[in-house]
This record gives C-alpha cells, sequence and structure tokens, in this order.
C-alpha cells in the first residue's frame, strides 16, 4: 500500500495492520462525520447547542441587552 502523509499504520508480530494514526490537522474535517457516527468525538456544550436550532439573531439581542442592563453606569 503507498505511504500517505499524515496516515502512519501499526503491525502486530504477524505483520498484520491493527492500528491506524491519523493526522487530525491534516483530514480532521473529512473524518469528523464517521468519528461522531461511532461515538469517538465527544460535542461541547456550544455544539450540542447549535444542533438543536442554535442562536437567533432575536435571542442574541435579548442576551446582549440583558448583560448590558447589568452591567453598573460609571459616574
Amino acid at each position: 500500500m503507498a505511504r500517505i502523509a499524515g496516515i502512519q499504520f501499526i503491525y502486530n508480530e504477524e505483520g498484520v495492520r491493527t492500528h491506524v494514526i491519523v493526522d487530525l490537522k491534516k483530514y480532521g474535517e473529512k473524518i469528523k462525520p464517521y468519528l461522531q457516527e461511532i461515538g469517538a468525538v465527544d460535542e461541547d456544550e456550544f455544539e450540542k447547542k447549535w444542533a438543536k436550532g442554535g442562536l437567533t439573531v432575536e435571542k442574541l439581542r435579548k442576551s446582549v441587552h440583558k448583560t448590558i442592563r447589568k452591567v453598573p453606569k460609571k459616574q
């Protein structure tokens, strides 16, 4: 098999491929769907919320206004 930069196979003592090391900087976006499918990649809270519908412009606006109102005014 041809060597591909960023992919390394690990062989056992019989010479059978047992593991593979993939450079995620190089191929991460291409294999991410598969890794998510098998449950190997944990999504952070932001990604979970985004998948559920994300943040609308109106929700963002309300959140920003609420945060600004909480900031004490300087005199």
